[in-house]
């Protein structure tokens, strides 16, 4: 399970969730970190054990597969090589638990940022009240896998930690080793390759003209977009000009490069457009747009939106 899923889980599965946890004792892994914070802390701001805590535990899953951190639990010390596990309920209800989850979440969104270099981006704070107490509860910080690693704890946090590049492993979190390091700093930078669109109601048959961009940093081999029908009373079909190659395959159309299988980094190529027989539910100018863009150098990226467009300014997708 990764990152992301683990932090929908927990967002899902609420306190409930978490007092299932406590009752297996559940373990810290690879992708799930727990922290308490010492108790009498105040509840609206970070001392600098817990900025210590926070850029050291950010460093160590950014740089390896992104993940969870849970502050407001008690753990366990395990033995050697072990992971920790949670303390069983009677530790955690008078130790763990922050007083003000509230307050707490708004002080890391206020330090994640600085805790590390450079900053780990796409971070998510969310908060899982305890239902019997509702300004008691946990903070709950998504982590994701970093294209901007290697990320180290930024210099201003303690002596014993500053400067220095952390790794997840299952059972902990540890001084990134030279060799790892060292290939993270010599890794060709990834493109990043995102949809634009624009609305064309020149015509008395309204278009949708796509645009791909390559705003990484990388080059982009053999980038292809997948355009999926969605929608039975959305009614969209494509005009095929040179550059666009129509493959049917279940309900959905491949869009890709006409002459070459190349974006280099600031570019953008117009992929062709699809004729608008009927906008979505009936609204003027909307469409719903659905599909997936792929580069073999690439993470997919996955959009699904309904999209109403303003005249003829262009639309970024996903948004």
């Amino acid at each position: 399970m990764g990152a992301r899923e683990v932090f929908e889980e927990i967002l899902s599965g609420g306190w409930d969730l978490v007092q299932r946890w406590i009752e297996a004792e559940q373990a810290e892994s690879l992708n799930l970190d727990f922290k308490r914070r010492r108790p009498g802390s105040p509840p609206d701001d970070l001392e600098n054990a817990d900025r210590d805590v926070l850029g050291k535990g950010m460093s160590g899953l950014a740089n390896v597969d992104g993940g969870v951190l849970v502050f407001g639990l008690e753990t366990n010390k395990s033995g050697k090589g072990d992971p920790n596990r949670l303390s069983p309920e009677p530790v955690v209800q008078t130790s763990a638990h922050l007083e003000n989850a509230g307050a707490f979440k708004r002080a890391v969104q206020r330090y994640f940022r600085d805790v590390t270099t450079p900053t780990v981006p796409g971070v998510m704070v969310e908060t899982i009240a305890k239902p019997s107490a509702q300004a008691q509860g946990l903070v709950v910080l998504l982590v994701p896998l970093s294209d901007a690693r290697p990320h180290r704890v930024a210099g201003h946090l303690g002596k014993e930690i500053a400067h220095r590049y952390y790794m997840r492993t299952d059972t902990d979190t540890v001084p990134m080793p030279h060799e790892m390091l060292a290939a993270l700093f010599g890794r060709v930078p990834p493109p990043k390759l995102t949809l634009s669109a624009k609305w064309n109601g020149a015509n008395q048959t309204p278009s949708v003209n796509f645009y791909l961009h390559n705003r990484g940093r990388g080059t982009a081999r053999e980038p292809i977009v997948r355009l999926d029908r969605c929608e039975a009373d959305q009614l969209i079909e494509p005009i095929l000009p040179r550059n666009m190659n129509r493959t049917p395959g279940g309900n959905f159309t491949v869009l890709e490069l006409y002459e070459f299988k190349i974006m280099f980094p600031g570019f953008a190529e117009n992929l062709g457009a699809w004729t608008v027989r009927r906008p979505y539910q009936g609204r003027a100018n909307t469409v719903r747009l659905a599909g997936t863009i792929f580069a073999p150098d690439a993470q997919p990226v996955d959009f699904d939106e309904i999209v109403e467009f303003d005249h003829n300014l262009i639309v970024e997708i996903p948004r």
